[in-house]
């Protein structure tokens, strides 16, 4: 789940009044806090929730308590719209806007329980449905094929990507899919694909055995690869 999820979601009641730039960052859990150092207690991809009593009065007390939340790693924070939360100074905003720093307001009437509700209910969903592809992958690697093509129909068929595998030195189709690569892109691919860990686009997951590394290349292409030495797996996403 990601703080745009939380947002168009009418019942959390929040709308956004400062850092609209991270709206895209993952929250991990929620979490209310009012002490006056919140940035302490929560962590990473956490989001702060308060009816105000941790938020200072002073503008730049302001601007430097927005600044500790973004060094603690924090998502963002929600500060309850009532009249025991002080006001939030025009520098404090513009921090959190420079930052990225979602900063939102909470209707009075939505209890905090409610949103941690639907941060756990998201999460669950997405790993469970991580459990459920990781156990295709299991099946489809322990399965029997007649054909090579088999086996890389079933990816497919896990990953929902079009692929195939080709030595990068010749060219050869060695675990053909429904994927076409010319040899402009295997080229490409043996001079420009990164190490495991460095440019993994579209947070795909790696298969690693003892032989196999992983990289991808270096510009904004929706594709990753694997490889054996001067094999590469191909995979690119489908539309």
């Amino acid at each position: 789940m990601i703080i745009s999820d939380l947002l168009a979601m009418e019942a959390t009641g929040c709308r956004l009044i400062a850092g609209s730039e991270g709206i895209n960052r993952e929250i991990l859990w929620a979490h209310s806090c009012e002490l006056p150092d919140p940035y302490r207690w929560l962590g990473q991809n956490e989001l702060l929730m308060t009816i105000g009593h941790c938020v200072p009065n002073d503008a730049q007390e302001q601007v430097e308590f927005i600044r500790r939340l973004e060094r603690a790693g924090l998502c963002g924070v929600v500060v309850e719209d009532n009249d025991l939360a002080p006001q939030l100074h025009p520098e404090a905003l513009e921090t959190a806007n420079h930052l990225g720093l979602p900063v939102m307001l909470m209707k009075r009437a939505v209890p905090f329980a409610s949103i941690v509700r639907m941060v756990a209910a998201a999460n669950k969903s997405n790993q469970a449905q991580q459990l459920m592809t990781l156990n295709h992958l299991y099946r489809a690697a322990l399965g029997e094929y007649e054909h090579p093509s088999g086996f890389a129909q079933q990816l497919e068929s896990v990953f929902k990507v079009a692929m195939t595998a080709v030595d990068v030195a010749t060219g050869v189709d060695v675990l053909p899919g429904s994927l076409t690569v010319d040899s402009s892109e295997i080229k490409k691919l043996a001079s420009e694909v990164l190490p495991y860990g460095q440019g993994m686009i579209n947070r795909m997951g790696s298969l690693r055995g003892e032989n196999f590394r992983c990289g991808a290349f270096r510009r904004n292409a929706p594709r990753c690869y694997l490889w054996k030495k001067a094999l590469a797996l191909c995979w690119i996403l489908s539309p």
